[in-house]
C-alpha cells in the first residue's frame, strides 16, 4: 500500500489502537494481520490525523477486532482454489511447459456469545489455517531468455569448448578449479535433466574458434512455493459499574511461513524488499525460508466521569519474531573453497578466528519485542445557543 507517494514501509498499522508496525523494515509482510473474519470495522488515514498518529509519513490502517454478542453465533468455512480450474499462460504454453501448480485452502471457524448468560461479559474466539502452493509467486519462477547452452558432458575440455570463442579461446587449464566444480555440481535446483545445478539447456556449439560467441538458450523453470498460517484471535469484552466501566482484551496469535524455491534474490530481499522488486526472474537463485511468528495482546479501560468527561486506558503488548533463512543446495565446502581461519600480522591484533567458522552470515533472526501504555482523557463542552 502507498500513501501519499510514500515508500510502502513509511505506513503505520494499529490494532485497537496499539501500534502492531513492523519496525525493523515496517511492511505489511511482518505485521500482526487478524483475517477478514475479525475485524469488526477498520480505518485508513492518509491525511489531518493528529500527533498520536503520525510516526510515519504515509497512511495509518486501524483495525478493530470483533467482540461477542448477547446470542451465540458461529461459522466455519474454507475456501478453495487449485489449478486443476485454471487455463495455463500463453507464454508457458509456446514454451511447452504445464500449468504451473497452485493449490490454495483457506480454512477455519469463528464462535462468540455471552459468558455465562451475560454475567462475565462477552467473549469471541477465531481460528483460520491457511494452506498454499503456488508456482505463479514471486521467487517460484526463472524466465532467462538467454542462457548460456553447457554441454551434458561437464568434462573441463568439453566446457571449455562450448564457452569458447574465437577472439576469447578457453582451454581447459584456464578454468578455475572452483568453477569447475560449481558445473559439475549436482542438484535438482533448477529442475535439470542431467542432474547438475547449473543446467543444460540448448544445444551448446563445441566449435572452440566460433565466432560467432558461444550459444544461448531460453531457460525457464517453476517450482511451487508454499506458504502456511495458523492463527487464533480470541477477545472479550465486559461492562460493570452500571454501564461506567468498560474492559476489553484482545489476543491474537500467529505462525506463518513462506518458503520460495528460486527467492533468495539478493540483498535487498534480506533487508526486507518487497519480494516483487527484489527477486529477478533471470537469476538462478537459490531457495529461500521465511517464516513469521506474532504475538499481539491488548488490554483497554474505559471509564466515564460524567456525560461529558471519558478516560481512556491502553496498555498493548507486540512480540514480532521472524527469521530470513537461506537455504544453500551448495556451500564452500563442496566447491573447495578455503576460507582463512586466522591471520596475524607484527604489531597488530589477530584477524579471525582459532577454529574455522563460516564468514558469511547465511540467518537472520530479528526480533521486536515492545510494550505500549497509553492514557487519554477525553473532554466534552457542549455549546448551547
Amino acid at each position: 500500500m502507498i500513501v501519499n507517494g510514500q515508500r510502502e514501509d513509511n505506513n503505520n498499522y494499529l490494532i485497537e489502537g496499539i501500534s502492531a508496525t513492523d519496525y525493523n523494515v515496517a511492511q505489511a509482510t511482518n505485521v500482526p494481520l487478524p483475517n477478514p473474519d475479525v475485524i469488526q470495522e477498520f480505518k485508513v488515514q492518509t491525511s489531518l490525523y493528529d500527533a498520536s498518529q503520525g510516526r510515519n509519513g504515509g497512511g495509518n490502517v486501524n483495525a478493530i477486532l470483533k467482540s461477542g454478542t448477547k446470542e451465540f453465533h458461529g461459522d466455519v468455512y474454507e475456501f478453495f482454489r487449485n489449478d486443476v480450474l485454471n487455463a495455463n499462460e500463453f507464454f508457458l504454453n509456446a514454451a511447452g511447459q504445464k500449468r504451473p501448480s497452485i493449490k490454495q485452502n483457506i480454512f477455519g471457524g469463528s464462535l462468540g456469545g455471552p459468558v455465562v448468560k451475560e454475567k462475565f461479559g462477552f467473549f469471541f474466539v477465531n481460528y483460520q489455517g491457511t494452506r498454499q502452493r503456488s508456482a505463479l509467486s514471486p521467487g517460484t519462477q526463472i524466465n532467462n531468455p538467454a542462457f548460456p547452452s553447457l554441454p551434458t558432458d561437464r568434462s573441463a575440455a568439453s566446457i571449455a569448448a562450448a564457452l569458447s570463442t574465437f577472439n576469447f579461446p578457453i582451454a581447459a587449464a584456464n578454468i578455475d578449479p572452483v568453477a569447475l566444480a560449481l558445473l559439475q555440481f549436482k542438484s535438482n535446483q533448477f529442475g535439470d535433466p542431467s542432474g547438475f545445478l547449473i543446467p543444460s539447456v540448448g544445444t551448446p556449439n563445441l566449435d572452440p574458434a566460433k565466432k560467432t560467441g558461444y550459444a544461448t538458450a531460453p531457460f525457464i523453470a517453476t517450482k511451487p512455493g508454499k506458504y502456511t498460517d495458523d492463527q487464533f484471535t480470541s477477545s472479550w469484552d465486559r461492562e460493570f459499574g452500571a454501564g461506567r466501566d468498560k474492559v476489553s482484551a484482545r489476543f491474537f496469535f500467529s505462525d506463518a511461513e513462506s518458503f520460495l524455491p528460486f527467492g533468495a534474490g539478493g540483498l535487498q530481499a534480506s533487508l526486507g524488499g518487497t519480494l516483487a522488486s527484489s527477486i529477478s526472474a533471470t537469476d538462478l537463485n537459490f531457495p529461500y525460508d521465511l517464516p513469521v511468528a506474532a504475538r499481539f495482546f491488548t488490554l483497554n479501560e474505559t471509564h466515564l466521569f460524567s456525560p461529558t468527561l471519558v478516560n481512556d486506558f491502553r496498555f498493548g503488548y507486540v512480540r514480532i519474531n521472524n527469521s530470513l533463512l537461506n537455504v544453500p543446495p551448495v556451500t564452500a565446502t563442496d566447491l573447495g573453497i578455503q576460507r582463512p581461519e586466522q591471520l596475524q600480522l607484527c604489531g597488530y591484533r589477530e584477524l579471525g578466528e582459532r577454529r574455522p567458522r563460516m564468514a558469511v552470515r547465511r540467518r537472520l533472526h530479528p526480533r521486536q519485542s515492545r510494550q505500549t501504555l497509553s492514557a487519554s482523557l477525553q473532554r466534552t463542552t457542549v455549546l448551547r445557543q
